[in-house]
This record gives structure tokens, sequence and C-alpha cells, in this order.
């Protein structure tokens, strides 16, 4: 999602890092929303990990709104290196402004899964919105 020159990505599962870099071509991105920690949202932030890791570009760390379980889960891919040398974590479920973006993550039954909530906010202040996505 792009709001005012701010680019929010949400889940990064299977192949979703080459589409990405078909609208990024350098990979620039100002954070990243990981729902949950299966592989079908997160197996692709990897990707973009080794990018920021290795690669030549931006070296601040990245903003990551994700569930303690994908730091987990993608930690068994590159043990040697701890994410949070590339990623400025922030645990869900929690509330953080993203640029434009107000982030909401709650805990909801398993049934009902998905507990994220995106809000952009138009310049005026009003809200233009939500995005409810869920897993």
């Amino acid at each position: 999602m792009e709001w005012d020159g701010f680019r929010l990505v949400l889940d990064l599962g299977y192949a979703t890092l080459p589409r990405l870099l078909a609208h990024c071509p350098d990979g620039v991105v100002d954070a990243v929303v990981i729902t949950h920690e299966h592989p079908d949202h997160c197996i692709d932030l990897h990707g973009l990990f080794r990018m920021r890791l290795y690669g030549g570009g931006d070296r601040s760390r990245l903003p990551l709104y994700c569930t303690p379980g994908v730091l987990a889960r993608l930690s068994g891919l590159e043990p040697d290196v701890d994410l949070r040398t590339v990623f400025d974590v922030h645990e869900l479920p929690g509330t953080y402004q993203a640029g434009p973006f107000e982030l909401r993550g709650v805990r909801r039954p398993q049934t009902d899964a998905h507990p994220f909530l995106a809000r952009q906010r138009s310049g005026c202040g009003r809200r233009l919105g939500p995005i409810h996505v869920r897993w």
C-alpha cells in the first residue's frame, strides 16, 4: 500500500518479493507488516532481509510489525544473523502509527484468525479505510 509517498508492505508470502521489486526495483519500502507466521504470509520477508543485509542500499533498520512467531520461523533460515540487525521489530498485537497508517493488531478466536487492521489517514486527518485482513 502506498499513501502520500509512504510505502507499507502487507504480508510477503510465496513469490511476493519479485512483484514488490517490479514496483520498487530497489526494494525500498518504509515499513512491513506480517500478519502471522504461516509461510504463505512471511516467507519472502527473508529475501527482503537478505537484500537489506547484504545489498549496498539503505542500512537503517526497517520497521517490521509482526507476531513473535514470524521471527522464530525466519530465524531458522538464517540462524547466524539476528533478524533484528535489519528490522526494527514491533510486536503484534498492538497499536502503532506507521507513516499515514494506523496499525492495530488484536487477538481473535482461531476461527476468526487474522487480527490485523490498518487505517489510512488523509492529510486532513480523515480516516480512509479501514482495511481488514483476515487470516
